[in-house]
């Protein structure tokens, strides 16, 4: 049984600032909260041209950086999802994809799958979607509508 599967792109103009990333993705695999299961690096020169490389074919800096972490990377990442990365690139940038199972909910997902019901919808946020809208909530600490069950049974 595989955990849910999340997809990060990470860009920078600088590529070996990619490496500050590290520690903290060290630290959720060694504690056992993911799984890294590929890694790809994009570039897009000023003429727009894309490079893709995997980890042991970044400079040394960035592979030296990325050498502590375990993982399986390699050959999950299709080409569309590479396409698309690039797409959203701008011009002398850097890109990171790194893709990870994520292991802390492997339990729940097999649970579901033992109580012989589905997951309808396994959606992920974007961070800043979540941050504006928690901006907008009034300062006052209501929490937006009352979400409670209002139903009552009359007989």
């Amino acid at each position: 049984m595989l955990g849910p599967v999340e997809l990060l792109n990470i860009q920078t103009e600088s590529p070996e600032r990619f490496g500050a990333s590290v520690p903290a993705l060290a630290a959720l695999v060694d504690n056992g909260l993911i799984h890294i299961l590929d890694l790809v690096f994009l570039a897009k020169t000023a003429d727009g041209e894309v490079t893709v490389s995997e980890l042991d074919e970044m400079d040394a800096a960035v592979s030296s950086a990325f050498g502590s972490l375990d993982g399986e990377c390699g050959g999950l990442l299709s080409d569309d999802d590479i396409a698309g990365a690039a797409d959203g690139l701008s011009a002398g940038a850097s890109s990171m994809l790194l893709l990870w199972e994520n292991l802390w909910a492997k339990d729940l997902f097999a649970a579901i799958d033992g109580a012989e019901v589905r997951v309808a919808d396994d959606l992920h946020l974007p961070r800043a979607v979540v941050e504006s809208a928690l901006s907008s909530l009034p300062a006052d600490g209501a929490t937006g509508p009352d979400r409670s069950d209002k139903s009552e049974t009359k007989e």
